[in-house]
């Protein structure tokens, strides 16, 4: 797709889909028959799309998912008026338009068809190549000022001239300027150049030839080319003076092509300066900062040539030359355009302005011995402050058109013009503060708390855009001027930009600056819901600090309270600072993540959980799987479950408990996946118990399971410290029941010693006791050393753990297995026994104890009676009347 260079840019050569080259009308004059413009975003029926422009009488438009423009034979009129389009706030174009958009515009090519455009496709041009690149819009706007600059003060009368000349002048094909634009001197002294190298070459052939004859032989012919050999050389003496002159008026009428490229440009700026007035106020950063750019470079013109354009313009016979911006003067454009600029001049070069705006208005910079580079309004207003009320009067409180050019452009609230307009009436009000005296005028304090105000208001109406050279520049004034004040709306509006960058002290300074106003008891009587609304927003501010600067379980207190602000409908914000901190913090991100997953599936991205994973991998990507699973139906990877199950994440145990019944061959066709994780505490105890005992079984009956994995598991088991005591003693009660037969004695005294640790009764399992009785019974049977080592364990552990002996005899299906054993019975009939010998024992110790303390010993005289629990506990015990 390009620009055919010898058309208008209203006119774009490309290539559709069928590979057909076509070339589209761009102006708005053919697109406004169906109600848009080029390059307009639009919905349509198949997605997204651009317009572009007419051909054959239909609208073309490129699809973000095609290759090139298409076009719909149904669509004859207004485009909207079409129930399947409509206008589309997106401003992504597809890369290969925004690749083209900026290529569209060379200032000069413009220039040099200005003719073809109207006014209203002259200013669309513009318009639409400033607001899709400031960036290129900039460059152009520097390499074309740079191309003006060679034109010498001559150049520019001789422009005003020819821009001066009648109607019929301008359009006859006989007339200067186009005499100038399409002169032919230049082609003149190339065919001269050529005639004179062809006599050379003739008069050199004739001395060649001339070397040959002879004079005495032949006299006449030697006669006669003598006579041509002089007239030859008074030829080419003379045609050498004249291509000197030639050459000179070819050089001159080359100049004056040059210089004629310009004719028009004062069309040309005065679009410019309207496409800058009209750039949309909300556009990026870094657009904004390249629009700023652009405005420095029209800010430098207009300061060097501006007087050639707008100069004599308020004189009514001066007709020469068109309306520039209505009725503003070099001096108002030139200001207005250095307020858009901002920051974006050196200096130097600002100071200069200053000092030349001072000049015109009749103010003596001269005798103030200020230099440009050394020039600081702020210095200027504080030193001069007389001085600066004039120039303030005279620009901002003058009727005329600066004022209202001014105004017009405020009310569009662009956040540069905003902060350098309250910058000056800060400065303004600081300056009428200085000169104010006793015999100033009674309503002087009135005014300069108006302009204090004024100025603060532009202020916040700045920050609304959260322009970053507006926070900067506001910041940087708030700081050098502790006198000026701060309300409560413009430090929370400062809070919240800089919570947004690094200088978060700022953020914190500008947070306890506003809750600071907004305590003050005016603005809690003033408004109610304003201040409610306010306290909101500062609340979500220390929310947000807090996450941003605090770690551990502060932050973590911050990032719940924030989920549970986000969760609140009422609460747009907090879904606004949960969606911008969750792609700038881990933290925020995975809990973002975990609720996202169960409340709003949609807003998950690849980049939240690439986040996430910086705070918690093991269980981002668990989540990270989830999302594969139910947006691209990719099979679950059972890696991923198996770290997440021992990561705790409860979704991932319901999962895997889930996959593991799934098919009955599941457990077997994946157990290189699962055996790694089976002998872990932090694996096994997720599991449901009925799913462990069927995992442990099937791998026993398919030999997959070794001993050395199997003792690893039962060492893990019994030698775990849970947090959950009572699931411990699930999982060991379930082994007991149904798994001892893989247990060996030694292995089921460990079992039985990670019972007694849990301190939890045998009998909290019904058929526990049984299945533990079967097994001491059984085993004793089995070898003499196992009936050995289990009666030498249980004469000792009894006596440690006497209440496992008192829950094997009090179950009846226990003891009945039990009593096959004289030795186990005998070794349990003694436990208890001597446990029931030990607490008499210990309550007739009691008993003697008490008995000999005062208050418990019997009178000689007349009984009394029984002390009541208050008495017992020292009250004084009176004798019965």
């Amino acid at each position: 797709m390009q620009l055919k260079s010898e058309q208008a840019i209203s006119s774009i050569c490309l290539t559709t889909k069928s590979r057909k080259e076509i070339t589209i009308n761009t102006s708005p004059e053919e697109t406004n028959r169906f109600g848009t413009h080029f390059l307009e975003r639009i919905n349509t029926p198949k997605g997204l799309g651009t317009v572009i422009g007419v051909h054959s009488n239909v609208l073309w438009i490129w699809l973000d998912c095609d290759s090139g423009p298409t076009y719909w034979d149904n669509v004859t009129g207004a485009l909207f008026n079409y129930p399947e389009f409509s206008k589309s706030n997106d401003t992504n174009y597809p890369e290969e338009l925004k690749k083209f958009i900026p290529a569209t515009l060379n200032l000069l090519t413009v220039l040099t068809h200005i003719d073809h455009y109207s006014s209203t496709a002259l200013n669309h041009t513009l318009r639409v190549a400033l607001s899709q690149s400031p960036a290129h819009m900039t460059e152009q706007l520097r390499s074309f000022f740079k191309e003006f600059d060679k034109l010498s003060a001559s150049d520019m009368e001789l422009l005003a001239e020819e821009e001066g000349l009648d109607e019929k002048e301008k359009t006859d094909s006989g007339s200067v300027t186009k005499y100038l634009s399409t002169a032919t001197l230049d082609a003149l002294s190339v065919e001269f150049n050529a005639i004179q190298h062809r006599v050379q070459t003739q008069l050199h052939l004739l001395n060649q030839q001339m070397k040959h004859l002879n004079k005495e032989k032949t006299p006449q012919l030697f006669s006669l080319f003598t006579t041509n050999q002089s007239l030859l050389e008074q030829s080419c003496q003379e045609m050498e003076e004249t291509a000197k002159k030639i050459q000179s008026i070819s050089a001159r009428a080359a100049h004056s092509k040059e210089r004629n490229r310009f004719l028009h440009f004062d069309r040309l700026l005065s679009a410019l300066i309207d496409v800058f007035f009209d750039y949309p106020t909300d556009q990026p950063s870094y657009d904004s900062m390249k629009y700023q750019d652009g405005a420095a470079q029209l800010t430098l013109f207009l300061y060097n040539h501006g007087h050639y354009f707008f100069e004599g313009r308020q004189n009514e016979s001066n007709n020469s030359k068109p309306e520039l911006t209505e009725s503003l003067s070099a001096l108002d454009v030139t200001f207005l355009f250095l307020l858009l600029s901002g920051l974006s001049l050196s200096t130097s070069q600002s100071g200069l302005i200053y000092l030349h705006l001072l000049k015109q208005i009749k103010i003596p910079v001269d005798t103030f011995d200020i230099l440009p580079n050394a020039f600081s309004l702020a210095d200027f207003s504080r030193q001069h402050p007389q001085q600066f009320i004039e120039l303030y009067q005279r620009f901002f409180l003058s009727e005329g058109a600066f004022k209202q050019k001014m105004e017009e452009l405020l009310k569009k609230s662009h956040p540069i013009l905003l902060t350098e307009a309250g910058k000056w009436a800060l400065y303004y009000g600081l300056a009428k503060q200085r000169v104010v005296n006793a015999d100033s005028p009674p309503g002087h304090i009135l005014e300069i708390k108006y302009y204090l105000g004024l100025g603060i208001d532009y202020f916040e109406q700045a920050m609304r855009s959260s322009h970053s050279l507006a926070a900067q520049e506001i910041d940087a004034l708030l700081s050098a001027h502790k006198e000026i004040p701060c309300s409560a709306a413009l430090a929370k509006q400062l809070a919240w930009y800089f919570s947004n960058t690094t200088q978060l002290q700022k953020a914190r300074f500008y947070l306890k600056l506003a809750v600071y106003q907004n305590e003050n008891p005016r603005n809690k009587n003033k408004n109610p819901s304003v201040f409610e609304q306010t306290v909101n927003e500062l609340t979500l501010i220390q929310i947000k600090l807090d996450i941003l600067e605090k770690t551990g379980k502060e932050q973590g207190q911050a990032i719940n309270t924030l989920i549970h602000l986000a969760r609140q409908n009422n609460q747009p914000a907090g879904k606004t600072v949960l969606d911008e901190l969750s792609t700038r913090v881990p933290a925020v991100a995975f809990a973002a993540m975990i609720e996202w997953e169960q409340h709003n599936f949609s807003k998950l991205s690849p980049d939240l959980f690439e986040m996430a994973k910086k705070e918690n991998p093991v269980i981002a990507a668990w989540y990270l799987n989830r999302y594969r699973v139910v947006t691209k139906q990719e099979k679950s990877d059972l890696n991923v479950v198996l770290q997440a199950v021992a990561a705790n994440v409860e979704p991932a145990i319901i999962e895997c408990n889930q996959l593991l019944v799934s098919t009955p061959t599941f457990a077997l066709q994946n157990k290189e996946a699962i055996l790694p994780f089976l002998a872990k505490a932090d694996f096994w105890q997720h599991l449901y118990p009925t799913n462990l005992i069927s995992l442990i079984l099937n791998y026993q009956a398919a030999d997959a399971l070794s001993p050395h994995d199997l003792d690893k598991l039962m060492d893990s088991m019994t030698h775990a410290s849970l947090t959950d005591p009572k699931k411990h003693f699930e999982f060991l009660a379930i082994i007991l029941k149904d798994l001892r037969c893989l247990l060996d004695t030694a292995r089921f005294i460990a079992f039985l010693y990670a019972l007694k640790r849990l301190n939890i009764s045998i009998k909290t399992d019904a058929e526990l006791p049984t299945a533990i009785a079967t097994y001491l019974t059984q085993q004793a049977l089995h070898s003499l050393n196992d009936q050995v080592l289990l009666h030498s364990f249980m004469d000792g552990f009894l006596v440690e753990y006497p209440e496992f002996g008192h829950d094997l005899r009090q179950d009846s299906k226990a003891w009945a297995i039990i009593q096959q054993s004289k030795q186990l019975t005998f070794l349990i009939n003694r436990t208890t026994c001597d446990s029931e010998s030990k607490k008499e024992n210990t309550e007739d110790a009691s008993y003697s104890i008490l008995a000999s303390l005062s208050v418990f010993s019997h009178s000689t005289g007349p009984g009394n009676p029984t002390l009541s629990p208050m008495e017992m506990q020292g009250t004084t015990p009176r004798p019965n009347s």
